[in-house]
């Protein structure tokens, strides 16, 4: 080897001996600083654990007052899976889905009635409706109905789910307006009104002429014509009803007794369908089939689905009664509705984020090994 090979490889060596020394300096110079942010990274992870994987030592520390063993923001959240098939081939606007869920059959307050909500499988939330509730304690849910729209095209399936926790959270307070292409009346209430207003019933006149609502009426004994079988309330639509198409018959009623009522559907006065029901002292909805396909109807005459005249609700016997009756409306095939078992699943809890509010800080710093901490929600 000459001098000259020897010189550029001492001099090669050097360089990439330099930049060994530089590196290695720079790292060990932030070391410290790299064990810094490994344990602030390590303490975070830890407290989000802490904060965001259960609810606290005592579980219910939100509502004690108190400083908790252990900080937790964590509280049950529940759903139920629902699947809506349409299966009459029509596109639908504005269709009422209505079902019955039982959210807590032991009632152990897993169901506050304002923390409902109603989502489908896209995250969208729907305003709904809570009746026929039925209570555990307070206002928390054992079961009742929920109702809510939808547009639905023909033959399509959509997923919802309805959500519900033990919190007490601000009711949304939703308002729904039924308008469905599917039911006559399109918004289910035209022609009837539960408003407790009576009037003079007259044979074939027990409705009232200025806005042509079915509504209640309190019949007396010697009503006219009850010899002759016409008792009750009565209404004329304007026009003839073509039910051929149509599957269901609802409607909500309720009576001061739990005597028979005949419920009956007019061709014309010679010629009805008619059924009894037996009515409660409390409102109830009623469902029926209708059309040619139905059955548990009495023929009276030769009535025809097809030119429906007038409806109304007699009476079978003679003693006095009143009676009441809402909603009453025809709809094509309903949707079909299949729920699935509750999920459990869990959240944030509101309520324990905002009891933070009401605790001494300086108490917490202490639980927390004492690292300050700042917590930042945002939707």
């Amino acid at each position: 080897m000459n001098y000259i090979d020897f010189t550029i490889a001492v001099s090669i060596f050097l360089f990439f001996f330099a930049l060994v020394l530089m590196f290695s300096t720079n790292y060990f110079s932030n070391i410290s600083g790299l064990t810094k942010t490994s344990e602030f990274r390590s303490v975070t992870e830890g407290l989000f654990n802490l904060f965001f994987s259960g609810k606290g030592i005592p579980e219910n520390w939100e509502n004690l007052n108190i400083v908790p063993v252990q900080l937790g923001f964590i509280e049950d959240l529940h759903r139920i899976p629902i699947l809506i098939k349409e299966n009459s081939g029509y596109n639908l606007t504005n269709e009422i889905v209505s079902v019955d869920l039982i959210f807590d059959a032991d009632c152990g307050n897993k169901a506050w009635n304002s923390s409902v909500r109603v989502f489908d499988y896209e995250g969208n939330n729907f305003p709904f409706k809570i009746i026929n509730e039925t209570l555990c304690s307070n206002q928390f849910l054992k079961n009742a109905r929920i109702i809510w729209l939808t547009n639905i095209s023909s033959n399509q399936n959509k997923k919802f789910y309805v959500y519900y926790s033990s919190e007490n959270i601000i009711n949304q307070n939703y308002s729904i307006s039924y308008n469905s292409s599917s039911w006559i009346p399109n918004n289910g209430d035209d022609w009837t009104e539960n408003n407790a207003n009576d009037w003079v019933c007259t044979r074939m006149s027990c409705y009232n002429s200025a806005d042509s609502k079915l509504r209640y009426y309190s019949v007396v004994a010697d009503c006219d014509d009850y010899t002759s079988g016409w008792y009750g309330i009565e209404y004329n639509p304007t026009v003839l009803l073509n039910l051929s198409d149509y599957k269901k018959l609802e409607f909500w009623f309720k009576s001061n007794t739990t005597d028979s009522i005949e419920l009956q559907l007019f061709t014309d006065s010679n010629n009805k369908y008619t059924r009894n029901i037996t009515p409660t002292t409390y409102w109830i909805l009623y469902e029926f089939d209708v059309g040619p396909d139905s059955s548990g109807w009495n023929e009276y005459g030769s009535p025809s689905w097809e030119n429906i005249d007038h409806f109304g609700f007699n009476s079978t016997n003679s003693v006095a009664i009143s009676f009441w009756v809402d909603g009453f409306h025809f709809k094509k095939i309903p949707v079909e509705v299949k729920t699935f078992p509750e999920e459990d699943l869990s959240s944030i809890s509101s309520s324990k984020i905002n009891a933070l509010k009401n605790l001494n800080y300086d108490e917490m710093i202490k639980t927390l090994s004492g690292y300050k901490f700042r917590i930042e929600i945002s939707e």
